[in-house]
C-alpha cells in the first residue's frame, strides 16, 4: 500500500503537489489548485514501474480531502480527447462529463 502525502504547499491556502511513495520511493505525484470552490487537478503522473498500483485513484482522493479541507465543494479535471485511461480514472474517481470545450489552432 501507498503512503499519500502533501509534499509541497506551492501557492499557500490555494496549489499543493501530493505524492504517493510505495516503500519511501515516490512512485505519482499530482498537483492540485483551488480556484474559490472549485479544485482543479492539473497534473497527475505515474512513473514508470509504478503502473497500475492504484496510485493515482489514491492521489485523487487525497486530492479531493486536501481541496475539501481548504473549502472547495467541487474537484474537477481534464483529459486529452481519445485519453480513455484517464477519463476511466477520473470516471472511478467519481468525477463525471460536464463540459466538452472545443478548440481550433490559429498557427
Amino acid at each position: 500500500m501507498a503512503s499519500v502525502l502533501v509534499a509541497e504547499e506551492l501557492r499557500p491556502d490555494h496549489a499543493w503537489r501530493v505524492d504517493a511513495e510505495v516503500d519511501g520511493v515516490v512512485g505519482a505525484i499530482a498537483i492540485v489548485e483551488r480556484n474559490g470552490p472549485e479544485a482543479i487537478v492539473r497534473a497527475i503522473v505515474t512513473m514508470p514501474g509504478f503502473e497500475r498500483l492504484g496510485l493515482a485513484g489514491e492521489l485523487l482522493e487525497a486530492c479531493a480531502e486536501l481541496a475539501r479541507r481548504h473549502g472547495a465543494t467541487v474537484l474537477s479535471a481534464s483529459c486529452a480527447p481519445g485519453d480513455r485511461a484517464t477519463k476511466a480514472l477520473f470516471e472511478e474517481a467519481g468525477l463525471r462529463t460536464v463540459e466538452l470545450r472545443l478548440a481550433r489552432s490559429l498557427a
